[in-house]
């Protein structure tokens, strides 16, 4: 989505924060900034940009984990900004709260300055960051194929029971669209699991095809199928 007309022009791209690692996150920001548009803030699963050139700064995304109850994940990270920004990163913005206690935050960082012929080390989150990320991204890919087999399960069913040439228009409109937007998610949420199996194993060409957006893009996908349905149950509800 891009807002045209104000001083400067912005858009908002949806990334399921807690099931992607900060390697990947870290991918779909600099792919965004070389493209020319920069991180602005990040509201939770949405992150938005503005439109800016490239400046040749690397982004990061940096995972930080509260030690113990009490001490929020906020406090860690404004205690470790004095040593990023020693070893050449700043803070762009940080992600919104992801738990009621505060335990984990995801922060967002850019290089201070360009420096592609001698890089700054990319700070790296705690190694259980990384491991339960790859496992919320599967399950959550696991859970969307479910769903969608389930879903397909129940069309077919009611299709072969309950067949009836006459029905009203509306039930063969929907029935159709939701048929469009069910093969779609339903390959969608495939690519989605072998991509999050493959994280496992071969993260790196996981990161450079880009695959881990599946999961993404195959989530909003079946949101609008459910979406959909809800609606028509209500219009039919009302009018039939």
């Amino acid at each position: 989505m891009v807002a045209q007309g104000g001083i400067l022009d912005t858009r908002k791209k949806f990334l399921l924060l807690a099931q992607h690692t900060d390697e990947e996150i870290t991918d779909f920001l600099q792919r965004e900034a070389e493209a020319g548009w920069w991180l602005k803030e990040n509201n939770g699963n949405w992150f938005v940009f503005i439109k800016k050139p490239y400046e040749g700064r690397r982004m990061c995304s940096y995972t930080v984990v509260s030690p113990k109850l009490g001490c929020s994940a906020e406090d860690v990270l404004y205690g470790l900004l004095p040593d990023l920004k020693k070893s050449g990163w700043q803070l762009v913005c940080l992600g919104n709260m992801e738990n009621i206690a505060d335990m984990r935050r995801h922060a967002f960082l850019c290089e201070q300055e360009p420096c592609p012929e001698n890089p700054v080390p990319t700070p790296k989150s705690e190694e259980r960051c990384h491991e339960d990320a790859l496992k919320r991204g599967l399950l959550k890919s696991i859970s969307n194929l479910l769903l969608c087999v389930l879903y397909l399960g129940v069309l077919v069913y009611a299709s072969i029971t309950k067949a009836d040439f006459l029905a009203p228009w509306p039930a063969v409109v929907f029935g159709i669209i939701t048929m469009l937007m069910l093969v779609p998610s339903l390959v969608l949420s495939i690519g989605a699991v072998a991509s999050a199996l493959k994280a496992r194993r071969d993260p790196d060409s996981v990161i450079r095809s880009g695959s881990y957006r599946l999961i993404d893009t195959s989530v909003r996908l079946i949101f609008s199928m459910l979406v959909v349905l809800a609606l028509f149950l209500v219009l039919d509800s009302i009018i039939f």
